[in-house]
């Protein structure tokens, strides 16, 4: 059985795709792969790497990570966290 950290993440990273969708993107969930990204999604022309935390905490390391390899693939990096009860999104921005 999956531990609740995981099962609550997963969650998130669903209600985070469902989100973009609803918003017109094309959106892949980048299960097991312990990437950068939990989610690849593509909108009018643009490519989104969405990292999902579900308390907003963004070790650097990380964030490092994810924006150097969204820039070099041509992507904007997003940190996808809770807000309340819903889902917040933001650019992560280089550091």
């Amino acid at each position: 059985m999956p531990n609740k950290n995981y099962v609550n993440g997963r969650k998130f990273e669903y209600r985070a795709r469902d989100q973009l969708l609803g918003q017109g993107h094309e959106v892949f969930r980048m299960a097991g792969s312990h990437s950068c990204a939990d989610l690849i999604s593509f909108h009018r022309g643009r490519t989104f790497f969405v990292q999902c935390k579900t308390d907003g905490k963004f070790p650097l390391k990380e964030k490092q990570k994810l924006y150097a390899t969204a820039h070099k693939c041509g992507a904007t990096p997003i940190l996808a966290f809770r807000d309340g009860r819903g889902i917040a999104m933001r650019e992560v921005e280089a550091c």
